[in-house]
């Protein structure tokens, strides 16, 4: 324990604990170490008066007492350099002039610290939302849970999943490795230890396992299609009363994904699509019903699958991004529409001096692996792009003209974690940053991970990030429901940036431009959650590098050294 302002400094990179008892141990020992309590001043200095902290394997115990009739709020932070990345932990605590002890999670983090001050307007400017993406849950663990799952209700799941032995990463009924009911609520259960009281759960969206009717009757051995997609159905409203449970309190902000359709990967009506009918109500009761009147979000989800919510001083605008991609298979008029709803509800968000965070799934811009594809083959004119090309400069055009209103921008569908610009499409300027979320499935080289944001309440500004991943090499095959996903990045402490600004984003990528660079260490480790072998090479660095930057693909070969291995 130290006096405020002679923390014990946390070293940038990740923090790993391996799997077993000992690793329990270890990480007691070092929470009891490490965390670090703060007053105002000195420790058990008055008001607050910090008295004791216990740890246990039931959470860290805060015990501390405050002025009567004052209200106060307990602050956590995971590290302490190169910026203070204190937010609000608990909040609207009112003390009663005797010792309060408040239970906290134990979280996934092998260090955190902690401090106490009564509330205030600048003590409460910062808020955190939970990040989690692309679940691809499969129920699937054998043929009888599956036919059971049909009959029961969503409620009685648990105990059918608990009497099967689908360890982390192993293969289930499907024979391939899926997202199981396990690893899901580890994911769970590491988010709230990280951040319990979250303003808001962000999904950037795919929902089910791939193909996942044709799954339920290859499975089953039934031709019943109607039962595979209420057994769909039933899979989401899972996945969302499990996130309910963790996070009571929170709203939870969705957009679909590509594989969030009864029908084929990508393939859904240009309006009116069956599986947006069939789960409005899912995904409104509950997770959407203290943010929006029913009829305000069935207005536009029954139709194009879009909604906007207000959040906070703010709004979230969600859009069922499929419709942009190239592998649409049903024309540009959707893509065309959902634009055209994207102007109109940034205009509405503007004239109300509401800043907006936008909500997809498949993220616009260069898609640095397909691309690199084609270059590694002296093909360097290729440029491929996840969107039809047609979308890409009309949206940067958008972002453009409401930059001021556009503090963040968040999609999923790469199942890797990273971030990218949005640029001007006359100037090339940075105009916005795109946070891409991890994968809960670990298909694409990636460990599984989660996200904590921290972001200001009154701008909705995206000012600090950690991210958690399970390590799939030293988890293979266990059942622990235990399981801490301890290995953290954070693009704050990674690249030395205040917050993730588009300013502060393009100076870390003008940084890290070498892949010799710390930057590029720090975005090729995060990429994949630290899973090896890692994604960026010497060799690729180029085009992926260039993808952070360059939204379009003229401005993507305009500005990228031509060849594999190019010196850059």
């Amino acid at each position: 324990m130290t006096k405020c302002g002679k923390p014990s400094r946390l070293h940038s990179g990740s923090i790993k604990r391996q799997r077993g008892k000992p690793a329990i141990a270890c990480h007691l020992l070092l929470l009891t170490f490490w965390i670090t309590l703060f007053s105002e001043s000195v420790l058990f200095a008055s008001d607050p008066l910090l008295q004791d902290i216990r740890v246990s394997h039931n959470g860290v115990d805060l015990v501390w007492q405050g002025s009567t009739g004052s209200v106060y709020t307990i602050e956590s932070a995971e590290y302490l350099a190169p910026y203070d990345t204190f937010a609000p932990l608990v909040e609207n605590i009112l003390a009663t002039g005797v010792l309060t002890t408040n239970r906290l999670p134990l979280g996934p983090d092998l260090c955190r610290y902690f401090r106490v001050h009564q509330q205030g307007s600048t003590t409460n400017r910062l808020g955190k939302v939970v990040l989690i993406s692309d679940f691809h849950l499969s129920p699937f663990l054998n043929r009888a849970t599956t036919e059971a799952l049909v009959t029961n209700d969503i409620t009685f799941w648990d105990g059918l999943f608990s009497a099967t032995t689908n360890g982390f990463f192993t293969p289930d009924a499907t024979g391939q490795q899926t997202t199981t009911p396990l690893l899901f609520n580890s994911a769970l259960n590491n988010a709230r230890g990280a951040c319990p009281y979250p303003d808001a759960i962000i999904i950037p969206g795919d929902f089910p396992y791939y193909n996942f009717i044709s799954w339920y009757t290859n499975i089953t051995q039934t031709s019943d299609v109607q039962a595979g997609k209420d057994l769909f159905v039933k899979t989401i409203a899972y996945s969302l009363m499990k996130i309910r449970q963790s996070f009571p309190t929170a709203p939870v902000y969705f957009t679909l994904g590509n594989n969030d359709t009864f029908g084929a990967d990508y393939d859904m009506a240009p309006e009116g699509d069956e599986f947006y009918a069939n789960t409005a109500r899912v995904f409104y009761d509950g997770p959407l019903t203290n943010a929006l009147n029913y009829a305000a979000f069935t207005a536009t989800y029954t139709n194009s699958g879009n909604y906007t919510a207000p959040f906070g001083r703010g709004d979230i605008i969600n859009l069922q991004s499929t419709y942009f991609s190239a592998k649409y298979p049903h024309g540009l008029a959707a893509g065309s529409n959902q634009l055209a709803y994207l102007e109109g509800e940034l205009q509405k968000s503007a004239a109300a001096n509401r800043h907006v965070w936008l909500l997809f799934h498949i993220p616009p811009g260069i898609d640095p692996a397909i691309t690199w594809s084609y270059w590694q083959n002296n093909d360097t004119t290729n440029a491929s792009a996840d969107w039809n090309p047609g979308f890409l400069a009309p949206f940067c055009a958008i972002v453009s003209q409401y930059t001021n209103t556009i503090s963040g921008i968040f999609c999923g569908h790469y199942h890797l974690r990273n971030w990218r610009l949005v640029s001007d499409p006359v100037n090339s300027s940075a105009i916005a940053t795109v946070q891409i979320a991890n994968g809960l499935l670990f298909d694409h080289g990636n460990n599984p991970g989660i996200t904590i944001l921290t972001y200001d309440r009154n701008t909705l500004g995206l000012v600090n990030e950690s991210t958690y991943s399970l390590d799939y090499t030293n988890w293979y095959g266990s059942l622990d429901s235990t399981a801490s996903w301890s290995i953290r990045y954070s693009q704050n402490q990674g690249y030395n940036i205040p917050d993730l600004a588009p300013s502060s984003l393009l100076s870390a990528w003008t940084a890290m431009r070498a892949a010799t660079s710390g930057g590029f260490r720090c975005y090729n480790n995060e990429y994949t959650g630290g899973r090896i072998p890692p994604t960026c090479t010497a060799s690729n660095w180029p085009v992926y590098y260039n993808s952070i930057r360059w939204t379009l693909p003229q401005q993507f070969l305009d500005n990228t050294s031509a060849g594999p291995g190019a010196e850059h």
